[in-house]
């Protein structure tokens, strides 16, 4: 029963440090919130909002390497990545739906990127925001 309980509280211990950490770097998407008092603040304005737009057939996957977190943008979906505590440059690794990576920059932090394919990468980036 101690081993039990013991096993149990790692369990849970690990649970609860995994999501701090992810939410650490700031970084969140509408996929990937954060928690109900962070995101009151962070919702108000956040400073670093930064627009994926799939105009493709297929599904697609934005990977945020300092948020540490892959979000899929479905068909003719958009998606939002974001960050309360400043507006930063921020890397984007987009990939296509096996996973291969057609396109990895650093944006602005208001910008909007638009997906029309992936092979070869068809991409607008509107940065009149920024």
């Amino acid at each position: 029963m101690r081993k039990m309980a013991i096993v149990l509280s790692l369990v849970v211990s690990g649970l609860l440090s995994t999501n701090v950490s992810a939410s650490a770097s700031g970084y969140f998407s509408k996929q990937h919130p954060l928690a109900t008092q962070q995101k009151l603040q962070a919702a108000l304005f956040a400073p670093t909002d930064i627009v994926i737009n799939n105009a493709t057939y297929n599904t697609m996957y934005v990977s945020v390497p300092a948020g540490n977190f892959t979000d899929a943008v479905y068909p003719h979906a958009n998606d939002h990545i974001m960050n309360g505590n400043g507006a930063f440059f921020t890397r984007l690794v987009l990939q296509d739906p096996n996973f291969n990576v057609f396109y990895d920059a650093t944006f602005c932090p208001r910008a909007a990127i638009t997906v029309y394919g992936f092979s070869p990468a068809e991409i607008v980036v509107d940065t009149k925001s920024c």
